[in-house]
């Protein structure tokens, strides 16, 4: 798990802060869950559904809202959710 250490003194920057609330919401979906199968991430999750003329994706078991604080990585590790692709 990745941790995020601040020294005293340093400013916490709001990209910080984002990658802190990506961190947590991939994880909240790892204690849903537990953990996916080895080798796997969200890409190839049936799961993961991509909208928008910007692209942009979201994990339909996570939830779906009109900001970025739903957006979804498909670089993450997948849950214990996870179901491949239907061909």
């Amino acid at each position: 798990m990745t941790e995020f250490v601040l020294t005293f003194g340093q400013p916490v920057t709001p990209a910080m802060r984002r990658r802190a609330r990506a961190h947590q919401r991939q994880q909240s979906m790892v204690l849903k869950y537990g953990t996916g199968p080895p080798d796997t991430q969200c890409r190839s999750c049936q799961h993961l559904i991509c909208g928008g003329r910007i692209r942009f994706f979201k994990c339909a078991l996570y939830g779906d809202s009109a900001s970025e604080a739903t957006d979804w990585r498909k670089k993450w590790p997948a849950c214990g959710a996870y179901q491949p692709k239907e061909a």
